[in-house]
């Protein structure tokens, strides 16, 4: 895999452009206050889904892990900032999703029970209604031009083989390095963007137009320096 990431960054090193969903996010208003919709295409839409109860408290000071929990008809959610909880709502990516500061600076806890059996998707479109019934959240979506990065296959081909999708993936990696097991192509994109974004400064995108999972380490040279405080960005899996 090293070989097609090598090949793929210098080869892309022009620039693409990527049409994004960019959600911008106005007004954050206190935990726990609920504001009815009022819009006359709101009040005919069929009502959203909802959790049967929900808990958001702001998260206790010094937690450093973000981390989502999703059994049938549970939502737990910890240390997590708006800007994540959107992404993980809508399945938008973090370069999609552009706002005040506020957004990555406040962190919250959520739990939230649905009805019984209750799966992914659904718990999705749940938060969707929560985040608007707790903080007053607005979208505007729009398209912008962006510049990436992308995977693109060299002239020989892949140089991986896929390996039996059984078993649960596991991603890891920092500042210079990266571990996948059982991840696909489209995912190790993802996982680029995030572990690369103080050295490659844009998001990473799939075009090898490969399917099935992988078992991936990459190492790299970092170019940047490291900042003088903070710790590299915990493994986590992308929406």
């Amino acid at each position: 895999m090293s070989n097609i990431f090598a090949h793929s960054c210098n080869t892309a090193r022009e620039r693409l452009h990527a049409v994004a969903d960019l959600a911008a996010i106005v007004g954050l208003i206190a935990v726990g206050a609920l504001y009815p919709a009022s819009s006359q295409a709101q009040a005919r839409a069929a009502p959203p889904l909802t959790f049967e109860v929900a808990s958001v408290k702001r998260s206790q000071p010094g937690s450093s892990r973000t981390g989502v929990g999703t059994d049938p008809g549970r939502l737990t959610i910890r240390n997590a900032s708006l800007k994540f909880c959107i992404g993980w709502a809508y399945g938008l990516k973090d370069y999609q999703i552009s706002g005040p500061g506020w957004l990555d600076s406040e962190h919250f806890d959520i739990v939230a029970k649905a009805e019984r059996g209750a799966l992914e998707d659904r718990l999705r479109l749940m938060l969707q209604a929560l985040l608007t019934d707790r903080f007053k959240v607005a979208l505007h979506r729009e398209t912008k031009e962006l510049p990436v990065y992308a995977l693109i296959l060299a002239n020989e081909g892949a140089k991986i083989h896929d390996v039996k999708a059984d078993g649960k993936s596991r991603t890891g990696g920092g500042r210079g390095h990266l571990i996948g097991q059982k991840i696909s192509i489209p995912e190790l994109a993802d996982l680029l963007t995030l572990f690369g974004q103080r050295e490659l400064g844009r998001p990473v995108i799939d075009k090898t137009g490969l399917t099935g999972v992988f078992d991936i380490a990459l190492t790299w040279t970092a170019e940047n320096p490291r900042p003088a405080a903070g710790n590299d960005p915990a493994p986590s899996k992308p929406p």
